[in-house]
């Protein structure tokens, strides 16, 4: 799962992963939310309130997007 953005190396943008191999997570499905890779910022913020990325896809535009969704605890 996708848990941070960083700009690392030169102003590039990195996706910190993390995955909890003794607790499976669950995610809500009605805060699923696509973001386009493209929209640094909001993903950002997004992952800063409690948002995890699931899945990157790319959509029939040829445009990849970040699918985001909330953990249930």
């Amino acid at each position: 799962m996708i848990r941070k953005l960083k700009i690392k190396y030169g102003n590039a943008p990195r996706f910190i992963f993390h995955k909890d191999l003794l607790l499976p997570s669950k995610i809500d499905p009605d805060s699923t939310l696509f973001i386009l890779v493209t929209e640094l910022k909001k993903t950002g913020k997004l992952l800063d309130s409690g948002h995890v990325g699931i899945q990157v896809i790319k959509n029939s535009n040829n445009e990849w997007s970040i699918a985001l969704g909330k953990l249930i605890e």
